[in-house]
C-alpha cells in the first residue's frame, strides 16, 4: 500500500501526523509526503533546515517533497492568509512536478485550519485515482467566527459550503472530536471519531542549567506548567488574570512555548510585574519531561464558541498522561473530559468563587493532587490511547467494504460457530433489518446471523427455522483452544452462575458498559486475544454498532452479540411464550419492564423497517445458509 499524506506542517515541527507517518512505516506502508519548508511556530524558516535541507528529505522511512512557502511570519491575519494560499498554490503546481510519476492508494490529509489544504489533496486524488481520507482538527470555518477572524454572513456561508463540499468529497473524515463526529456526518457518513491521543514524550533528564536557574527559587511553590502554543485560540487572558490573583500565594506559572502573542503576553508580564509567571520559550518535545516532572499540575485554556466548544484541545491527552491534575480554564469538551475523568478543577472565572476554589486546590494534599492526576492517566490510557487509535486507521485502510451483494450469511445451529475464525455473530430479526435498512448497521466480511425472527415469513422464500437467543446460548460448544470469555454489558449474578457451570473450564471476565453512543461504549472493551471470544449483551443496534467500531482496531475479533440471550438462558429473564414467538410478537411481550425505551426502539425499528419496504431495499437482500468454510 502506498500513502500520500498531505500537510502544511511536518517534521521538525512538533505534530501528531510525524506520529502517524512513523507508525504506517513501521506497518511495512509505503509513505510519501508533500509539506513545506519548516516555519512553525516561530514564523521563520528554522536554520538547521536552510544549512541542510537534504538531512529533512526523509523521516523514519517516509520520502518527504517538500514545496516552497512563504512563512507565517508575525502571524498577522494577512501573513497567515499568504502563507496559507502560498502552500495552496504551491503544493499543486510543485506538487505535480514533484509526484508526476507516482502512484497512490490513499492521501491522507492532515486538516488542521485552515480547509484549504484539502483542496491539494482533492487534486492529487483525482489525477492519480486515490482514495481520501482527511482529519479534521478544526472545525472550519466556524473556529473563524468564534475567534472574531471573520464576521461578514456572506464570506462565512460561502466558506460553510466549501467545507461541507470538501467533507462530501472525500471516502473517510475522522473526526477529532465527538462533537465533530455529529458536524460532520451530515455530509459524509464515513465518518468515524479518531482523538488526538497523548504525545510520546521520553523521560530524559536535561543538563542544562537554564531551567535550574529560571526555576530554582521557586522550589517551595506550587508549580503550574503550560505547554504548547500560545495564540489566540488559547485565550491566555484567563491565565494572566488567575495569576494576578494568586500573586500572594506560593504559586508559580511556567510557561512553556511561542506563538503569535507570545511577546505580547510577555510585555504585560513585564508590565503588570508578574513575577509569578515564567516564560521559558521553546523546547523540543524530547526535553519537555522535565516540565513534566517539575509541573504540580497542568493549565489548560480555551476561547468559548460554537467550534472551540466542540474542539478536544490536542494538549489534553499529554497533560493527562502525565499523571498530574489539570486546572482548566475550559469550556465545552475539554470541561467534560475533565470532570468526567475527574482529574481536577474547572474554573468560570466570571463567578467570583473561583479564586477561593483555586487556592482550595493548591493547598490539597500530595495524595490527593496524585490521585487526581492517576485519575487522568487511566482515563487517557483508556480513551485516547495512541495504539488503539492508531490501529483503527491501519484497519480503515485495509478494512473491505460491505458486500456488494447485501449478502447475509444466516447460521442454522450453534455448532457451526466458526471460533477458529475471526467473525461476528449476531441475530437476524426484524430490529436488525430496520436499523440495516436506515443505514445504521452494515453488512460486511465475517458477519454472520442465526434466525432470530419471523422475517423468513415476510422477506425470504427458504424455510429457516427460528433459533431464539436463549437456545443458541445453550446450544454453544466453546472449543478448548478458547481460554477466556469477556461478557460486556449487563449480566446479572445469576446468569454469571450459568456461565460458571456451562463454561467451567474457562475464565471469565465481565465488564460493566455505561449509558452513552456506541463510541463511548467501545472504549471499555479491551483488546480481544486469539483464545478469547466476546459475548455483548446489548440491545440491537447498539450491540452491532460497538462490534462494527471494535472490529476496526483489533487484529482477532470473535464476537457473539447475544443480547439478552444469557439472561433468558439461565432464568433470570423470563422467557417469551412459545406462542407469541410463533407470531413475532416477542418485543409487544418485552414492553412489560423498560417500557419506554423498548416503545421508543419499537416506533424506530418500524419507521425504519417501513422506509426499507417501501423503497424496496429489503428485496436486494441476498441471503445465504452459512459455509464454515467459506467465511
Amino acid at each position: 500500500m502506498k500513502i500520500l499524506i498531505v500537510s502544511q506542517y511536518f517534521w521538525p515541527e512538533n505534530f501528531r501526523i510525524n506520529e502517524i507517518a512513523e507508525f504506517l512505516t513501521s506497518k511495512d506502508i509505503d509513505v510519501d509526503v508533500l509539506t513545506g519548508y519548516p516555519n512553525y511556530p516561530e514564523g521563520k524558516i528554522f536554520d538547521d533546515y536552510k544549512n541542510s535541507p537534504s538531512n529533512f528529505d526523509t523521516f523514519k522511512e517516509a520520502k518527504i517533497y517538500r514545496i516552497p512557502v512563504i512563512p507565517r511570519g508575525s502571524g498577522s491575519s494577512f501573513n497567515l492568509f499568504v502563507n496559507y494560499i502560498s502552500f495552496l498554490l504551491s503544493s499543486i503546481t510543485f506538487g505535480s512536478i514533484k509526484l508526476r510519476k507516482k502512484k497512490y492508494d490513499y492521501i491522507l490529509t492532515f486538516g488542521t485550519s485552515p480547509i484549504t489544504v484539502a483542496y491539494t489533496s482533492l487534486f492529487f486524488a483525482y489525477i492519480k485515482k486515490a482514495k481520501t481520507i482527511i482529519w479534521v482538527l478544526d472545525l472550519w470555518p466556524i473556529i473563524l467566527k468564534d475567534l472574531d477572524i471573520i464576521k461578514n454572513k456572506f464570506i462565512l456561508n460561502l466558506l460553510t459550503r466549501i467545507t461541507n463540499y470538501t467533507y462530501k468529497k472525500h471516502h473517510i473524515v475522522l473526526a477529532q472530536s465527538k462533537s465533530f463526529l455529529d458536524e460532520i456526518i451530515e455530509f459524509n457518513k464515513n465518518t468515524l471519531y479518531f482523538p488526538s491521543w497523548a504525545e510520546t514524550i521520553s523521560n530524559i533528564k536535561i543538563n542544562n542549567d537554564l531551567e535550574n536557574i529560571k526555576v530554582d527559587k521557586f522550589k517551595d511553590y506550587f508549580k503550574i506548567v503550560f505547554t504548547g502554543n500560545i495564540g489566540q485560540a488559547q485565550n491566555f487572558e484567563k491565565i494572566i488574570q488567575l495569576s494576578k490573583n494568586l500573586l500572594k500565594e506560593k504559586v508559580v506559572f511556567i510557561i512553556v512555548g511561542k506563538g503569535r502573542r507570545y511577546k505580547y503576553f510577555k510585555k504585560i508580564k513585564d508590565k503588570e510585574n508578574l513575577e509569578n509567571i515564567i516564560f521559558m520559550g521553546n523546547y523540543p518535545l524530547e526535553k519537555m519531561s522535565y516540565f513534566h516532572d517539575i509541573a504540580d499540575a497542568f493549565i489548560i485554556s480555551l476561547n468559548s464558541g460554537v467550534a472551540l466548544n466542540k474542539t478536544i484541545p490536542g494538549k489534553l491527552s499529554t497533560y493527562m498522561s502525565a499523571a498530574k491534575p489539570i486546572i482548566g480554564l475550559i469550556d465545552g469538551e475539554g470541561k467534560r473530559i475533565i470532570e468526567n475523568a475527574n482529574a481536577g478543577i474547572c474554573l468560570n472565572l466570571k463567578n467570583e468563587q473561583y479564586i477561593n476554589q483555586v487556592k482550595n486546590f493548591i493547598k490539597l494534599e500530595k495524595k490527593e493532587l496524585a490521585r487526581l492526576g492517576n485519575n487522568g492517566a487511566i482515563y487517557s490510557d483508556k480513551f485516547f490511547n495512541k495504539e488503539i487509535t492508531l490501529n483503527r486507521l491501519i484497519n480503515v485502510l485495509n478494512k473491505k467494504k460491505a458486500t456488494q451483494k447485501n449478502e447475509i450469511n444466516i447460521l442454522l445451529n450453534a455448532a457451526e460457530i466458526p471460533f477458529e475464525k475471526n467473525f461476528v455473530l449476531s441475530g437476524l430479526n426484524l430490529a436488525f433489518l430496520g436499523y440495516w435498512s436506515a443505514n445504521k448497521i452494515k453488512l460486511y466480511e465475517n458477519l454472520i446471523h442465526w434466525p432470530d425472527g419471523l422475517f423468513k415469513n415476510i422477506f425470504f422464500s427458504q424455510k429457516i427455522k427460528k433459533v431464539p437467543g436463549r437456545t443458541l446460548v445453550k446450544e454453544i460448544i466453546i472449543p478448548k483452544f478458547i481460554r477466556k470469555i469477556i461478557v460486556a454489558g449487563n449480566c446479572s449474578e445469576t446468569s454469571k452462575k450459568y456461565l460458571n457451570i456451562k463454561f467451567k473450564d474457562i475464565t471469565k471476565d465481565y465488564i460493566d458498559l455505561p449509558y452513552g453512543s456506541a463510541e463511548e461504549i467501545e472504549k471499555f472493551i479491551p483488546n480481544i486475544n486469539e483464545n478469547e471470544v466476546l459475548f455483548l449483551t446489548l440491545p440491537t443496534p447498539k450491540q452491532e454498532q460497538v462490534a462494527e467500531l471494535l472490529i476496526e482496531r483489533v487484529e482477532y475479533y470473535k464476537i457473539i452479540c447475544i443480547g439478552a440471550g444469557i439472561e433468558m438462558a439461565s432464568g433470570n429473564e423470563k422467557s417469551v411464550p412459545e406462542f407469541l414467538e410463533n407470531y413475532g410478537l416477542e418485543a409487544i411481550y418485552r414492553l412489560r419492564s423498560d417500557t419506554f425505551r423498548r416503545i421508543k426502539r419499537l416506533i424506530i425499528t418500524s419507521i425504519f423497517l417501513l422506509d426499507g419496504i417501501l423503497k424496496k431495499k429489503l428485496k436486494k437482500i441476498n441471503t445465504r445458509i452459512y459455509e464454515k468454510d467459506k467465511l
